[in-house]
């Protein structure tokens, strides 16, 4: 597995939790101020119907929820091609995915396995023990990607979708 390296701009050392694959130009690095013009226009571009568009002040509000921890994008040529979201709850050690989604432009490009291999990354180097998601029962296409990469399902309080569980 290639090694995960963030671009750090303020710093200018390399540190975890962003990454460069051989095979790839995509670079998955935290939301920022700077990328809130691409991510509006990336949540435009997705046009699906349970991630609504957003607008530059609901962007930079999910900005400071996140507190660079839990909004992560994928960029390929500077612009945002994927996104993922993660909720850490200590007590349980437990990593939740709560959004992880890709431009249709990216399916076949590893794009979304890379987002998903960073929040894989994240659980183990903060020591969680299980990863999980909840993947709509009618999206054949999240739930075979989640079975390829290990994920099993689980039982969900929810009757619309399928919780899915990876013990790292």
């Amino acid at each position: 597995m290639a090694k995960l390296y963030l671009k750090e701009v303020e710093s200018g050392r390399r540190q975890p939790y962003a990454k460069m694959l051989r095979h790839s130009d995509i670079i998955i690095t935290s939301l920022k101020k700077e990328l809130l013009d691409s991510f509006v226009d990336f949540r435009k571009k997705s046009k699906n119907e349970w991630m609504s568009e957003v607008t530059k002040e609901e962007a930079e509000k999910l900005l400071l929820e996140s507190d660079g921890k839990k909004a992560f994008v994928a960029l390929r040529d500077n612009s945002i091609v994927g996104q993922i979201f993660t909720l850490e709850i200590k007590e349980s050690s437990l990593l939740t995915i709560r959004l992880i989604s890709v431009l249709k432009s990216e399916y076949g490009r590893t794009t979304a396995k890379q987002l998903l291999e960073f929040a894989e990354k994240i659980a183990i180097d903060n020591k969680y023990k299980t990863i999980d998601l909840y993947v709509d029962k009618t999206n054949a296409r999240a739930i075979s990607f989640y079975t390829k990469h290990g994920y099993q399902k689980n039982k969900s309080p929810s009757s619309k979708t399928f919780r899915y569980i990876k013990t790292l």
